[in-house]
């Protein structure tokens, strides 16, 4: 091997990168995901549902005074999966924030007819 000669051929050369497209002209093609996207709605429904969820588990005057937390996951988790699907971020915590908050509703209304019963 010679002082000229390249000892890792397919590591691109930094001056031949476009940065504004992100390839490179001597190098292998790096590909980008896009800008990142952020949906805060999505956070609070999951934030809000695990809130519920971790409340009903804990017994006693957590679980009758977070039901508007439980409803707050629901309502966020379905704009929040509605922005999702227009093209944004966070379908899996808007998702996950969904589920929780339908889970805590059914347990609710579970353990009150069997209470009342």
């Amino acid at each position: 091997m010679t002082d000229t000669e390249d000892p890792n051929p397919e590591d691109p050369n930094p001056a031949d990168f476009d940065f504004e497209n992100r390839r490179s002209s001597s190098g292998p093609t790096t590909y980008s995901s896009g800008p990142l996207v952020y949906n805060p709605i999505a956070l609070v429904s999951l934030v809000s549902g695990i809130l519920s969820l971790t409340g009903m588990f804990m017994g006693g005057i957590f679980t009758s005074l977070l039901l508007p937390v439980a409803i707050v996951a629901i309502v966020t988790g379905g704009v929040g999966l509605h922005y999702a699907n227009k093209g944004g971020g966070g379908k899996g915590m808007a998702t996950s924030g969904l589920i929780f908050g339908i889970f805590y509703l059914v347990l609710m209304v579970l353990a009150f007819f069997l209470w009342a019963v």
